[in-house]
């Protein structure tokens, strides 16, 4: 089951306090939500520890020389490192471990536990779970929320981010033409770090239609944007939020999202519904595409190492394009960079969704226009059972026996003979007498003819079952080349007798004189 829970932390600060905090809860079954209300208190010692851990992260990969593998920030990004200028991996893991640490006494406060708690009661650990935060307050959202023990509980649970302010965009009337996802890649400026590896594994994906813009001019990208039929627009390369959110596109230009206002506004009304801003410092960027109500936008929170942004897309990418909803697909991706964390600290801290809530999350499947496998008719084997049982049930109903006589050829199919009725002409002229005085009897002494099995194979049950379990089963037919026969008016005993084989030595049909001639005395 999925569910969506939209926690709007109100007006507050780390000074004051949140003293509304607001949880809606959404399922999918329910079109109203249910809601919790909770505070948490001031907490000013947790702002300044993160403005810390966020000082002490820059510094440790500058020190460690991590800068020369490549940092995807904007040029302009310098990093001021006058209060540090010496840290060690082992207090960098000291203040992680504290900021962990104080995020969790912080949403333990009573006031805000009793919200959590009506929110543990409606939902169960493999639930999938969408939680939207909402705050007013910029530097709420810089919080690393993924660290949040409630995702440990639940771990088909992510973390989003949004404004409070949000609606759904305007959309025209275009439809998709064709069923494949189109995908606009901007390559922005390399210096310093590998490309053409997101090019290549952009490449690899299914049912795609993709066009690169490799370092382009300003005037040629704001061309493409006003293409329609764009549902993921990609950039790789630096960035920084440092002001207004800015990339860099080539070695020389760098815009914000508002020298892309309009191309951008009219990507998001002609379909486009996912931004993966595969780059540094991308809250800024996902605050102003905000404004122009885009539903999804994937970014980094911090400055991000080159090849840890490489692997983030690759098992994102994967993960998406296979079917997982793009919330299962971030923390599946996320929570892989753990590999690479004895070599980059805190790499899982960094991938962020930044969601409008009045959207939902797109699947990769409803681009490719896939549809869910409709189960075929049953064939061969299975048409055959459904074809003897139905006509087994009939024949039981009606209150008669039946033989059919059947044969399966190489080819699997089945072919079934004419039923034999209890009233088919006999064979014998001493049988056909015999029918003839008992149609001249009165209803009360006439009794049913037997069958005989003489000019019928027998069934081989060898290979199957024995005879006692046919017998006992009333319509159960065994794999084989030959005949099976069905009796409702006999008990077990009777219906082993009558699938022996008939002695060489017995004749049947001249049991019926004495007992016809002793009828015709009692009448006489």
């Amino acid at each position: 089951m999925s569910h969506l829970v939209v926690l709007n932390l109100g007006t507050g600060d780390w000074q004051s306090g949140l003293p509304q905090a607001i949880a809606q809860l959404w399922d999918t079954h329910q079109p109203q939500p249910m809601q919790f209300t909770g505070s948490l208190p001031p907490f000013p010692e947790l702002g300044h520890l993160y403005q810390r851990w966020r000082s002490l992260y820059e510094a440790l990969y500058s020190n460690l020389g991590y800068s020369n593998l490549g940092w995807r920030r904007s040029l302009e990004f310098e990093i001021d490192e006058t209060d540090i200028t010496h840290v060690s991996q082992s207090e960098f893991n000291q203040v992680s471990d504290e900021l962990r640490d104080q995020i969790n006494n912080w949403l333990n406060a009573p006031q805000f536990q009793k919200l959590e708690r009506q929110l543990r009661t409606r939902l169960n650990p493999t639930d999938e779970i969408r939680v939207i935060i909402v705050a007013d307050d910029s530097s709420l959202l810089q919080l690393p929320w993924c660290l949040w023990n409630f995702l440990e509980d639940y771990p088909k649970a992510e973390i989003a981010l949004s404004l409070p302010e949000y609606t759904r965009a305007i959309r025209s009337e275009n439809s998709k033409q064709n069923n494949r996802v189109k995908i606009l890649a901007i390559l922005g400026d390399r210096q310093g770090i590998d490309l053409d590896r997101d090019q290549h594994l952009l490449e690899q994906l299914p049912h795609t239609h993709l066009e690169f813009l490799v370092e382009p001019q300003a005037q040629h990208l704001n061309q493409r944007l006003w293409q329609p039929g764009w549902d993921i627009l990609f950039f790789a390369g630096h960035s920084s939020s440092q002001g207004k959110g800015r990339i860099q596109i080539n070695h020389t230009e760098s815009l914000t999202i508002a020298q892309l206002k309009y191309g951008l506004r009219t990507a998001i009304a002609n379909g486009l519904k996912l931004a993966i801003f595969n780059s540094c410092d991308g809250l800024g960027l996902a605050k102003d595409l905000a404004d122009l109500h885009l539903p999804q936008v994937i970014v980094m929170r911090e400055s991000v190492p080159d090849r840890v942004a490489q692997e983030f897309l690759k098992h994102f990418l994967t993960a998406f394009s296979n079917g997982s909803s793009l919330y299962i697909a971030v923390r599946e991706a996320r929570e892989k960079l753990q590999a690479l964390e004895s070599e980059f600290p805190c790499a899982t801290w960094l991938p962020v969704i930044c969601q409008n809530p009045a959207e939902v999350p797109p699947i990769w499947q409803d681009w490719c226009g896939q549809t869910a496998i409709v189960p075929r008719r049953p064939i061969g084997r299975s048409l055959q059972t459904i074809l003897l049982t139905s006509l087994a049930i009939t024949s039981l109903v009606g209150g008669g026996a039946l033989v059919w006589v059947a044969t399966i050829r190489r080819t699997g199919r089945l072919r079934c003979s004419d039923a034999i009725a209890p009233s088919r002409k006999p064979r014998s002229s001493l049988a056909r007498r015999h029918n003839h005085r008992k149609r001249s009897a009165s209803p009360r002494d006439r009794t049913p003819p037997r069958l005989s099995f003489r000019s019928y194979p027998q069934p081989t049950f060898s290979q199957t079952r024995s005879r006692k379990t046919c017998g006992d089963r009333t319509g159960y037919l065994p794999r084989f080349s030959g005949f099976a026969c069905f009796s409702s008016t006999t008990q077990p005993e009777q219906s082993d007798r009558h699938l022996q084989a008939p002695r060489p030595d017995r004749r049947p049909h001249r049991n019926f004189a004495p007992a016809r001639r002793s009828r015709s005395a009692n009448r006489l």
